[in-house]
Formats: C-alpha cells, sequence, structure tokens
C-alpha cells in the first residue's frame, strides 16, 4: 500500500496526497449560495492528478487508464 501512496505522491503536481481538509473545502465551496449557477459538473479534487498532461504520462508509462465517477 505505501508503495502505491508514494506513486500517487510523485504522480501528484501538487506533490502529496489530499488531506481530508482539501476535499471537504472543495465540497463547502460547492455548497455556498453564490454557487447556485454551479450544477451537473465534475470537480476533481486531485491535486491535478487527473490533468489530461498527467493521465496522459500514466496511461503511457503504465498503461492504466484511471477510474473517474460523475
Amino acid at each position: 500500500m505505501r508503495a502505491v501512496i508514494d506513486e500517487l505522491t510523485e504522480a501528484t503536481p501538487l506533490g502529496r496526497i489530499a488531506h481530508p481538509d482539501d476535499v471537504a473545502d472543495a465540497i463547502f465551496s460547492l455548497l455556498r449560495t453564490d454557487n447556485r449557477w454551479v450544477s451537473g459538473d465534475v470537480l476533481n479534487v486531485s491535486g491535478g492528478l487527473f490533468s489530461s498532461s498527467v493521465i496522459s504520462l500514466m496511461e503511457r508509462d503504465t498503461g492504466l487508464v484511471p477510474c473517474r465517477w460523475a
């Protein structure tokens, strides 16, 4: 398991895996009343891991395609 975490940390442009507060901040920002026009979008809280360039490199290097939930 530690090897997987290390690989994800290295692959993430921000250089670390998410903390619970990172995810909570994204959720709370969507719950604010001034975000009423945000709807039907997918918000990746991934530190840039799911940016298209990083995904392309992961696919090239590992042959794996990350899962996405919508």
